[in-house]
């Protein structure tokens, strides 16, 4: 199993799996599971096989005795399951040697090729393939080699980063009227699950908390343990960097969290501002607005 294979599953495919076995509640025969997920006439057995082995890879879905069992909790509400996913996706057990193993077995190729892109301002231009191909020469350690290997590869990150709520796919066409998949590096999506599941609506977190958490939970971000594996450079303790910048600020915007400023206060948090990239914006506390759902 390698994610950004074009013959293994998209994420859309395991979610399916995964809501049925979460609304069903109770071991399934897997030959019904098939029926369901891939009924007569369509020719799909060949990803629901595939979409079941990568599941049980991951220690999402146990088999045994002809039927599939949940191996972890999870509630049937879409962005529960995401929540889910991501969580294996990011598993320190399915990412072992992540730094210094080149393979591209488990979700390895996927982790390495998420921690270079939350790297990218996402207030810039989003990229597409021929953007990417030329910007992650040398982006990471290079015995890893690069970040996404070939073009066949960018159709399954671009699926599986947005699913997971690190990027965005563009909204128009890029210039020149190319209709090629184009990704931009918001992570608000992952960030806000992350911190909505952390920390109760109006609990009060200090900068360093925020950010340690927020590390540790998705550490694919910038100053991540997976970021600095492959080689990527932290932006400091307490510097968010531009794509978690991003995110937090257009929390605060979307009222479902505040950022707010004490100049006294004993450690800040410091937000990447592209109109002035070498001054920050500086905050001393974050407070959830919102509980989560789902």
């Amino acid at each position: 199993m390698s994610l950004l294979n074009v013959a293994d599953p998209l994420p859309q495919y395991l979610l399916v799996v995964l809501r049925l076995l979460a609304y069903m509640r109770k071991p399934i025969d897997e030959e019904q599971v098939r029926a369901l997920v891939c009924p007569p006439g369509i020719d799909g057995e060949k990803v629901a096989d595939s979409s079941l082995s990568t599941l049980v890879s991951l220690g999402l879905v146990s088999r045994g005795d002809g039927a599939l069992t949940l191996a972890v909790e999870v509630k049937p509400q879409p962005d529960s399951v995401i929540d889910v996913l991501r969580k294996a996706i990011l598993a320190p057990e399915n990412n072992g040697g992540v730094g210094e193993d080149a393979s591209q077995s488990g979700p390895r190729d996927l982790v390495r090729a998420l921690c270079w892109y939350c790297t990218i301002d996402p207030t810039t231009e989003a990229l597409g393939w021929s953007e990417v191909q030329r910007r992650q020469a040398n982006a990471i350690r290079a015995e890893l080699g690069a970040p996404i290997i070939n073009d066949t590869r960018w159709n399954p990150f671009c699926s599986w980063a947005s699913v997971l709520g690190f990027c965005t796919p563009a909204l128009t066409s890029a210039t020149g009227g190319s209709t090629a998949a184009r990704l931009t590096s918001d992570c608000t999506t992952a960030v806000r699950r992350t911190m909505l599941s952390h920390w109760k609506a109006g609990e009060s977190v200090e900068p360093e908390v925020v950010l340690r958490e927020l590390r540790r939970a998705l550490p694919v971000l910038p100053g991540g343990s997976y970021s600095l594996a492959v080689g990527l450079e932290s932006p400091g303790t307490n510097h968010a960097g531009p794509a978690l910048s991003f995110a937090l600020l257009r929390g605060h915007d979307e009222k479902w969290l505040r950022l707010e400023q004490d100049d006294d206060a004993p450690s800040l948090l410091h937000l990447h501002d592209p109109d002035q990239p070498d001054y920050p914006r500086t905050f001393s506390s974050v407070t959830v607005l919102e509980e989560t759902r789902g």
